[in-house]
């Protein structure tokens, strides 16, 4: 009996034995699959996400994984595709409005809730003699320090009205400032424009000169005209 009983339990043992390796190589044949046809096309996803994240947005997962996973991979290269050309467009927008500004005469100069620079044309550059990279993010008053211009930014952008300023600067140099407040623009709060009227005041202080001179010609010879006159009338 005691043999029999021990050849049983042998049996048993290499019965459990056999199911034990047999379960071990069908799981592991199982992630094989598993990795090959869902985890590698995942990793591959989140790779191409993350470049995109980073600004690489002409990634795509490729080549196409097989199954569902394919599918997913396909939803997410359009959605990439997508992005791309409304950032491209946005962008296109953007430098049109850029070009736009730096082609104007008028500085424009656009400022944050806090006062600070926010965006600068071409003419600006010009008028403040800095260029973008130092004028933008630091205070206005840095480079326009000029109580006028200052509180017509702040009552457009409190009170959400247009102001005008004239202002002088060194060197007889005239400008009219219009202030806008900047609805729906994120960060931009209000518009700084800069008119040069240095011309137009030189022209009107000329035209000034030229009469006053003028009359003062004119009343000399006409004063003696009028002394003749008189001598003649009293003799």
């Amino acid at each position: 009996p005691t043999a029999a009983v021990n050849a049983s339990l042998s049996d048993i043992t290499r019965s459990v034995l056999i199911a034990v390796v047999v379960t071990a190589a069908a799981a592991a044949l199982l992630s094989l699959a598993i990795g090959s046809t869902v985890l590698r096309p995942l990793g591959r996803l989140a790779k191409v996400a993350r470049s995109i994240a980073a600004g690489d947005l002409s990634e795509r997962v490729s080549p196409r994984p097989p199954g569902e996973v394919g599918e997913l991979a396909d939803s997410f290269n359009q959605m990439a595709q997508s992005l791309e050309g409304v950032i491209a467009g946005a962008s296109q927008e953007r430098n049109r409005l850029a070009a736009a500004l730096n082609s104007s005469i008028d500085a424009v100069v656009a400022v944050t809730d806090e006062g600070r620079i926010a965006f600068v044309n071409a003419a600006a550059e010009r008028l403040f003699l800095r260029s973008h990279e130092v004028l933008v993010s630091n205070p206005l008053v840095w480079g326009m320090p000029d109580e006028q211009v200052i509180e017509a930014l702040r009552v457009s952008r409190e009170k959400s009205r247009r102001e005008t300023r004239l202002v002088s600067r060194p060197n007889r140099q005239h400008l009219q400032v219009i202030t806008t407040p900047i609805i729906g623009g994120g960060e931009w709060s209000a518009l700084a424009v800069f008119h040069d009227l240095t011309d137009v005041k030189r022209v009107e202080e000329t035209r000034r000169d030229f009469v006053a001179n003028v009359s003062h010609e004119l009343r000399t010879p006409l004063a003696s005209i009028k002394a003749v006159i008189e001598t003649l009338q009293g003799g």
